[in-house]
């Protein structure tokens, strides 16, 4: 049984890591939306949620070092499946904004929240043990 709750907690935690890390991301572009006084291009929002996602996994591995997911596969696995979830996830934060009456930014939709997630895990696969 060990086989294969470990690794699927060894996976949640590195979900629960990139939701943290995006969803404080959303938050801070949030509070520095008001700066810009129009909204990006939808190809300037994706290359920078990338890259803000790349950014975001280097500075993650300050915080935790080593890949949560130990074995190979699985870390293959979680490239794949990490990033979905996250995504999925910031869909209901988006959701949730709509029924508050805010507004909603890109990484608030699928796409941009599973760019940002994957971007970041990447950068976790390559630079972490």
């Amino acid at each position: 049984m060990d086989f294969i709750f470990g690794p699927l907690l060894e996976l949640l935690g590195e979900i629960v890591l990139q939701l943290v890390v995006e969803i404080i991301m959303e938050s801070l572009i949030r509070a520095l939306s008001q700066l810009w006084e129009s909204t990006p291009k939808t190809v300037t929002s994706i290359f920078g949620y990338t890259c803000l996602g790349a950014v975001s996994g280097v500075v993650s591995l300050l915080i935790a070092p080593r890949h949560f997911v130990r074995i190979l596969p699985w870390r293959l696995g979680s490239l794949l499946i990490t990033p979905t979830i996250v995504g999925f996830c910031m869909v209901l934060v988006g959701n949730w904004r709509i029924r508050k009456g805010q507004s909603v930014f890109r990484i608030d939709r699928f796409a941009c929240g599973y760019l940002f997630a994957l971007a970041f895990a990447l950068v976790r696969l390559i630079w972490t043990q």
